[in-house]
């Protein structure tokens, strides 16, 4: 017994010693290029030891590696402080692995996937198996089960991390501060597991253990409690069977003290807010088993609302999903209750059943009951069709939905502030968002009747697919009440970044009118008429910062087109090389849209039809190759408009055609009320003659201080009133309040005119000034002066060679400014004819050659239609003094006679008052001048012959010899008078005049020679 027991200690003094000799004698850092050799290839890992190893015997085999680098490629795997492992010696002579401790010291993890979803940190799928590696036989009697020879019994991780990065869905997660310990008394336990963890800046904690499994139902306790910082906190408590399946059933009971602590929802509406404070509970009997799951009994609490369902799972081969969630006791709606997400959902319902097998599942049933509206879902999911992308079917439709009441419950956010973002407390970080994704979203929806704003809409329909950020729109359409339908199509690849955009969108309404109030926008005021149908045709193509568009609209009868290249619509609108198009059948009730008091000359009547090129940068439009027709005027040119400044810069360069103003006064009269200060035109009048011809109202010329203006402007004809002027070349300035016409020239009558001047008003109410300067030459003295006039005048002929007028003034109003009117004026003539005064006829009459009878007869067959007079030249000037027309000397000068005007023209009180003094020339020189009077209104003025003296003249010098001759042909007959009493010599020898009755008429014989006079200065004109 002795001896024995001397052997057993010398056996163990022996195992001793070579567990503190053996070591030592053993370089094990020397094996380091051989176990990374034959991990490499094993697995296809770069192992790297920077440390020592260290190798244990008793009690137990054991080594420890320092600084242990682990990597494939080159990607980093695992870097590590410590790596350490014993097993029993015992077990392991018996071929068995009972790992009776592990630790991992500062262990950082790493898993990374690549761009092309392949998992970077798996081993080589076919290592080459090492020559030195032990072949494992199965035992060739398949009654035998298999033992198990591997056992751990302890691990422990402390200080560690676990980062896992996903390239090709650009995201990263991880987690710190791991700390686990796991002890267990092999497979069928005992076993626990305590440790904690954070993640997502959350700490996790977690408490499992197992118990003893019962080897007659080979079933184990199984208990489990987790807390998740101030997010979940739940336990379980249930049955694991691991044969002849794993299996596990209990019961489960989570909850979170805040929604909130969940899910972050920034700018949400007051509604969701409400419930992001509410308490969450769950509670049920789950069963997870072989292919199946389960969840019965289940009480689901949100806030004060309560629901009962259960639902369940199969994902065998055949798959199948069913859930069934009803409310239970949650209150009724009350009157003037608060609405917010909690009183929004306690109807909510639930009856789900889908179908499907591996990779695909087709929804069979999907009615949804919220807020007292029913929804109809179907749809499903194939990953499978479309590898690698997997494609989500979703359909909605519902007969009726208000959005207007949904929105009470404060599902969106109040105005002005951001939309809603939705954040899920550990969700780990999230990278940029990719432009694709490997799921494809297909929807359609289907809602009968919409509210939404105050307004109903109907017939919405949406089918089209989301695909990461790319969208395609089969159609979309919507209809609203009036009848307004909007459709739309295309696709837009990249919703982020605007970019791939093809989308075409249709618009029409019966009632624009009845749509914009339905939208509650308000019509444009610019815009009087009612506006009626409108449609609408757009297309866009491009990126967001360059889009190819065209559109057209159609509206008032107006036809709009666009086409070319709009950049940044949503941020700084830009165009570039964008045709456009105005049309409109009638270019009057085109101005009425905008003016409807304006009546257009028919000089303007006729189409609208503009086309031209406009490119925008900035605030600078660039209006290029102008062209088309304004009612019967051509029009072409180019304009830049800069609005970015203080006041918009314009300049401009134009050609036009036949270019109609006013072609009449009439014309003109209506024409300016609708142009003419718009606020008052009610309150202008306009009359014929007197001083009412100016309106007192205050002149608004605010439109000189709006905007600066650099025109230039060549017009084949131009029609204003009664002036008819071609080939007129403009050159004109508008700056800081000042309208300054640098040059108008052009034909005129046959001749040429000059204008230049200014007109200004410095401030609204200010004083208008104008300082403007007319030369007029070689024109028609007909038609010149029916244009002064604005009324066509027939009293003259001949031609202006030389008119020019210098004339200064200044008022607030029209009247004011006629009244100051100061300047100079000056006119020069050539074979002027004067209609209506025959002065040749006169002189004939006056120096008859014998046979004044005849002279007088042809004098008196005249019409006084075809009575003229002749002049040579004609001169004069005039000076203007307080809006008076002083003429001192107009000299009208002829072969036979010379007429001299004097006399005022008073524009403020628009009256004349002229005496043209008409002298006869050689034979007929000692005749008296006589004259004609021009009295009253401008433009039809009165008009009377001073004829005593030529009277007196012509009764002395034809006495007797007209009596039978002009009784003949004037029609008065003689009659029979008892002779005149002689008279008796006086005393001085003359013969004194018959003494006749006081209240006796004239004789015969004078009686007749008055009326042949009168009948004589009838003939003149008078």
């Amino acid at each position: 017994m002795r001896k024995s027991g001397i052997i057993v200690a010398a056996i163990i003094l022996s195992l001793v010693l070579i567990a503190i000799i053996v070591p030592n004698f053993i370089k094990l850092n020397n094996y380091k290029p051989l176990i990374t050799e034959q991990v490499k290839k094993a697995t296809g890992y770069t192992l790297i030891i920077d440390g020592d190893i260290q190798l244990t015997i008793l009690p137990s085999l054991g080594a420890k590696l320092k600084d242990v680098k682990l990597a494939k490629g080159q990607e980093g795997i695992l870097v590590a402080k410590e790596v350490a492992a014993s097993v029993s010696l015992g077990d392991l002579l018996a071929k068995k692995v009972n790992v009776e401790s592990a630790s991992l010291v500062s262990p950082q993890i790493r898993l990374v996937v690549g761009e092309d979803g392949e998992a970077l940190y798996m081993p080589d799928k076919q290592a080459p198996k090492p020559e030195d590696a032990p072949e494992f036989k199965t035992t060739e009697n398949n009654n035998v089960k298999p033992q198990n020879n591997f056992l751990l019994k302890s691990l422990k991780v402390s200080d560690g991390s676990l980062t896992y990065i996903n390239r090709q869905q650009q995201t990263e997660q991880k987690i710190d501060a791991v700390n686990i310990d796991v002890s267990a008394g092999g497979f069928t336990g005992p076993a626990d597991i305590k440790g904690s963890l954070v993640y997502n800046g959350e700490k996790l904690e977690l408490d499992a253990g197992a118990g003893k499994l019962d080897d007659k139902d080979k079933t184990m306790p199984v208990r489990g409690q987790l807390k998740y910082g101030a997010l979940v906190n739940g336990k379980f408590e249930g049955t694991a069977m691991l044969e002849p399946a794993l299996k596990f059933t209990g019961k489960i009971d989570a909850q979170t003290d805040k929604l909130g602590n969940v899910v972050k929802i920034e700018n949400a509406g007051s509604g969701i807010q409400t419930l992001m404070n509410e308490k969450i509970t769950l509670k049920g009997d789950i069963a997870y088993g072989e292919n199946a799951a389960s969840f019965k009994s289940a009480e689901l609490g949100i806030g004060k609302n309560r629901y009962a369902g259960d639902g369940s799972f199969a994902f065998g081969d055949q798959k199948k999903l069913v859930l069934n969630l009803d409310p239970v006791g949650n209150d009724t709606a009350q009157s003037g209750e608060q609405k917010n997400l909690q009183t929004l959902i306690r109807d909510l319902s639930v009856d789900i059943q889908a179908e499907g097998t591996e990779g695909k599942m087709a929804l069979q049933k999907g009615d949804v009951r919220l807020a007292g509206y029913d929804l109809k879902l179907s749809g499903g999911y194939d990953s499978v069709s479309q590898r690698p992308v997997s494609v989500l079917t979703v359909n909605v439709s519902t007969p009726k939905i208000n959005l207007d009441e949904l929105k009470q419950y404060g599902l969106l956010p109040e105005e002005g502030t951001k939309g809603e973002e939705i954040k899920v407390e550990g969700a780990g970080k999230k990278g940029k968002a990719a432009t694709t994704g490997k799921t494809k979203l297909v929807f359609q929806a289907d809602i009968g009747e919409m509210i939404y704003g105050g307004a109903s809409y109907s017939n919405i329909k949406a089918a089209g697919s989301l695909q990461g950020q790319a969208l395609s729109l089969s159609h979309a359409q919507v209809t609203a009440l009036n009848g307004a339908t909007v459709s739309a199509s295309g696709r837009l690849d990249n919703m982020a970044a605007l970019k791939g955009i093809d989308m075409a969108v249709k618009a029409t309404t019966p009632d624009a009118e009845a749509t914009l109030k339905t939208l509650n926008i308000a019509k444009p005021e610019a815009i009087k008429r009612p506006l009626g149908a409108v449609n609408a045709d757009v297309k866009v193509q491009g990126d967001i910062d360059s889009l190819a568009t065209s559109a057209v609209i159609n509206a008032l009868q107006f036809t709009l087109g666009a086409q070319g290249t709009v950049k940044n619509p949503t941020t700084k609108f830009e165009a570039e090389n964008l045709s456009f198009s105005v049309k409109h059948p009638n270019m009057q009730q085109a101005i009425q849209t905008f003016q409807p008091q304006t009546t257009l000359p028919e000089g303007l009547a006729g189409p609208l039809n503009l086309k031209g090129r406009v490119d925008l940068e900035g605030k600078k439009y660039t209006v290029s190759d102008l062209s088309g027709t304004l009612g019967s005027a051509s029009v072409a040119g180019n304009v830049v408009a800069d609005l970015g400044g203080a006041k918009p810069d314009v300049k401009a360069q134009l050609q036009l055609g036949r270019f109609v103003v006013a072609a009449n006064d009439n014309e003109w009269k209506t024409f300016g009320k609708g142009f003419i200060a718009p606020a008052k035109q009610n309150n202008l009048t306009y009359v014929a003659t007197g001083a009412g011809k100016w309106s007192r109202e205050a002149l608004n010329l605010d439109w000189l201080n709006a905007f600066n203006l650099d025109l230039q402007m060549n017009i084949q004809e131009l029609h204003y009133q009664l002036w008819r002027m071609n080939n007129v070349v403009l050159a004109t300035t508008v700056n800081n309040g000042t309208l300054t016409i640098k040059d108008l020239q052009g034909g005129l009558f046959g001749g040429k005119m000059a204008i230049s001047g200014t007109v200004a008003q410095a401030s609204k109410g200010a004083n208008v000034t104008l300082d403007n300067k007319i030369k007029i030459e070689n024109v028609e003295a007909r038609d010149l002066f029916s244009a002064l006039t604005a009324k066509p005048q027939r009293f003259i002929s001949g031609t202006i060679k030389d008119f020019n007028l210098d004339v200064k003034g200044q008022g607030v109003s029209q009247a004011a400014v006629v009244q100051s009117l100061n300047g100079t004026s000056d006119i020069k003539g050539e074979n002027i004819i004067i209609y209506g005064v025959n002065v040749r006829a006169l002189t004939k009459l006056v120096t008859g050659d014998g046979k004044p009878v005849e002279a007088l007869g042809n004098f008196l067959g005249r019409t006084v239609s075809e009575g003229q007079s002749n002049f040579k030249t004609l001169s004069g000037d005039f000076p203007i003094q307080n809006g008076v027309v002083t003429v001192n000397d107009l000299t009208f000068d002829g072969d036979e006679a010379v007429m001299k005007t004097t006399g005022t023209v008073n524009l403020p009180a628009w009256l004349m008052d002229l005496d043209n003094r008409v002298s006869l020339k050689d034979e007929a020189e000692d005749a008296p001048s006589f004259n004609i009077v021009l009295k009253g209104p401008i433009d039809q003025p009165a008009k009377s012959v001073g004829q005593q003296a030529l009277q007196s003249y012509l009764n002395k010098k034809l006495g007797s010899k007209l009596e039978s001759f002009l009784g003949d042909k004037l029609g008065i007959k003689q009659p029979a008078a008892p002779a005149p009493t002689e008279a008796a010599p006086a005393a001085d020898g003359t013969v004194a005049p018959a003494e006749q009755p006081e209240a006796q008429p004239a004789s015969p014989k004078e009686q007749l020679k008055q009326e042949a006079i009168k009948g004589l200065f009838k003939a003149l004109g008078n």
